[in-house]
């Protein structure tokens, strides 16, 4: 898939508005964000986005690059704990054989500075939300399984962050 430009955008259709900077080359992401910039083709007011960016695979992060397979810092599976930055991208291993599932992320002891806000995005839809507190559940998705992989971006400062996993 492709990756997002800091810079500009090129040659996307975009969801909710035209995009700007920060938002995907070549229609390569969805979810979207933008930074201060100008937008190619004048689309955009005051210099940033509206809500723009692609609507194909891999979710553009708002602390710069794609959030996708092949940008993740890890792979995690269910009841497992990763341990990184408040800015890394990570995607959720959701198992297939399950008919229903509760996608929920927790917050553990170590993170540092709450709330870490987060958007992710899958392939049933993207969302946004927040890790508040030691052991306060976050949850992505509830329901039918979506039958494939959920990727997770951080959007908390260069901060420790320690989350669990569960599906």
């Amino acid at each position: 898939m492709g990756g997002a430009s800091a810079g500009a955008s090129s040659a996307g259709a975009t969801h909710g508005g035209a995009s700007g900077a920060g938002a995907a080359s070549a229609g390569a992401s969805h979810g979207g964000s933008s930074s201060a910039g100008a937008s190619s083709a004048g689309a955009s007011s005051a210099g940033a986005s509206s809500a723009g960016a692609s609507s194909a695979a891999g979710g553009a992060a708002t602390t710069g690059g794609p959030c996708d397979a092949a940008h993740a810092t890890a792979i995690v599976a269910t009841s497992t704990t990763f341990t990184g930055k408040a800015t890394d991208c990570i995607e959720l291993s959701v198992n297939p054989s399950w008919a229903t599932v509760k996608i929920q992320l927790q917050a553990q002891p170590g993170t540092a500075g709450y709330p870490v806000p987060f958007s992710f995005f899958s392939c049933a839809g993207d969302g946004t939300g927040s890790l508040t507190a030691d052991f306060a559940p976050a949850i992505l998705a509830s329901g039918a399984n979506p039958g494939c992989d959920l990727f997770v971006q951080f959007n908390g400062g260069a901060s420790t962050l320690k989350v669990t996993y569960y599906d």
